[in-house]
């Protein structure tokens, strides 16, 4: 989020103890306050300043909050705003969320529950302005090979590639989760490489049983086994003068981890049934989903290759730890989908940017790819709403944090959205409602735990304990 210094929140009340207590208040939270106590100053200060949230009274000596509402939409259309009254009933408040406002509060003010909502409204408008950044960077970058991110992590992997592409190493490993687009990357080492007139080609380790994948690496000539009719080509030696990408080659086999290594050391290939060996010129890249290391205290894998092939290590860290490449991304395939199923699909409503952004993302950047597609196919409209996003599968790790939180009852059946309502309950409990402790506890983030809340309060029922039991609090 934005720092706290730079956070600027426009208080439109004309009750000056109203006015000040919030002053104080937010000045507290490191924030900078300015007071307009007429409808006229607030649209002057606006003409002045950009707002990250701006809390407006109903009643005002100079017109009411609605009228305010319309005048700050005409100015700035995402700025977030709550809405405060103390004179009318629920339809006011209803009337005041049809304007455009984001969220309402009752008078008297209770403190607690001013801060949650300002603090919702603040990581609103820093949603919306990575989008807005994302959307910049797309117009005015040309990204290379598909690579895009603006995290720290993604700039190193990306000047990682520059420095290497231009070098004369010919083993490296890219690792990374499954779904993080290893495969990209090794693609933009080969195009921003002297090589890059060469060919580059990809195996995937895993696709082929053992014989069949050391014919595909190295060739075979005629009769070599049982089907091989005619002569082929292997990968290494079709790569020569370029690249040859070996995909999740820690699941190769024992056996054929040998000819590598033997290939790596001599850079020539002879292929199954000759006697004739060639000598060719390939870079080799190799990928990998697991723990190489962990693999050769395990014996699967050769230590000896290992140190060959690791030369160079560029690791892409997984999306969870790169959030703010998420609008980014979303954009980017928005544009590729939008464009493949010809709609006029343009951008995504606030409540779809949270839900990216909550989402832990265990596929990475492959599944939110799949999930941009889908929301694609079935919007109907020039934004992706929330409810066209797909639910997210949990991962692994919230329901192993459930199960430590939640103790299993051999009387008692969960299904998952029970277990993750009552392990988030928990969690809040133990942590005395700090959001951020509790999803520390469950191993998500502060973002993702605000979004469940959220979806939990929307969901509870009158015969289940209330998420409101607990005073939530989200200081950090």
């Amino acid at each position: 989020m934005t720092s706290k210094t730079s956070i600027k929140i426009l208080v439109v009340d004309d009750d000056d103890h109203i006015s000040e207590l919030l002053t104080i208040y937010f000045e507290d939270q490191g924030w900078q306050v300015t007071r307009a106590n007429r409808a006229s100053r607030a649209i002057a200060s606006l003409k002045q300043s950009r707002f990250d949230t701006i809390l407006v009274d109903f009643q005002l000596p100079d017109g009411d909050g609605l009228q305010i509402i319309d005048h700050i939409r005409q100015r700035d259309a995402k700025v977030p705003i709550i809405f405060m009254t103390g004179h009318g009933s629920i339809d006011t408040a209803v009337a005041a969320m049809r304007a455009g406002a984001f969220e309402y509060l009752s008078k008297p003010l209770n403190m607690d529950e001013v801060l949650i909502k300002v603090r919702n409204a603040l990581e609103l408008t820093n949603l919306r302005r990575n989008l807005d950044i994302a959307q910049d960077e797309l117009a005015r970058r040309n990204y290379s090979q598909g690579i895009i991110g603006h995290s720290d992590a993604m700039r190193s992997v990306m000047r990682s590639v520059r420095i290497v592409a231009g070098s004369e190493v010919d083993q490296i490993i890219v690792t990374g989760e499954s779904g993080v687009g290893k495969n990209l990357v090794a693609n933009a080492i080969h195009q921003a490489s002297p090589r890059q007139t060469g060919p580059f080609i990809e195996i995937t380790c895993t696709a082929l049983p053992d014989t069949l994948l050391e014919s595909e690496l190295f060739g075979h000539e005629r009769g070599a086994f049982t089907d091989a009719r005619t002569k082929k080509t292997g990968l290494f030696e079709a790569a020569d003068r370029g690249t040859a990408f070996l995909d999740e080659i820690g699941d190769m086999s024992l056996s054929l981890q040998a000819k590598l290594l033997g290939f790596l050391e001599s850079r020539r290939v002879r292929r199954v049934g000759s006697n004739r060996e060639k000598k060719v010129d390939v870079r080799v890249i190799a990928a990998s989903n697991r723990d190489l290391f962990e693999q050769v205290k395990e014996r699967s894998f050769r230590e000896d290759l290992l140190y060959r092939l690791n030369v160079i290590e560029i690791n892409i860290p997984p999306l969870r730890e790169r959030r703010q490449d998420i609008p980014l991304l979303a954009m980017h395939f928005l544009k590729i989908f939008a464009e493949k199923q010809q709609k006029s699909v343009y951008s995504y409503s606030n409540d779809a940017i949270e839900k990216l952004m909550s989402f832990s993302w265990p596929g990475n950047v492959r599944q939110l790819r799949n999930a941009i597609e889908r929301a694609v196919v079935f919007s109907t409209g020039e934004q992706i709403s929330a409810d066209e996003l797909p639910q997210e599968q949990e991962s692994p790790r919230f329901v192993q944090a459930a199960v430590k939180v939640v103790p299993p009852n051999k009387e008692e059946t969960f299904n998952l959205a029970s277990l993750e309502r009552e392990c988030v309950l928990r969690a809040l409990d133990h942590t005395k409602g700090n959001q951020s402790a509790a999803a520390k506890l469950l191993g998500i983030t502060r973002n993702q735990i605000v979004y469940k809340l959220k979806k939990l309060r929307m969901e509870k029922s009158q015969t289940e304990p209330s998420i409101d039991t607990f005073k939530v609090r989200s200081d950090h």
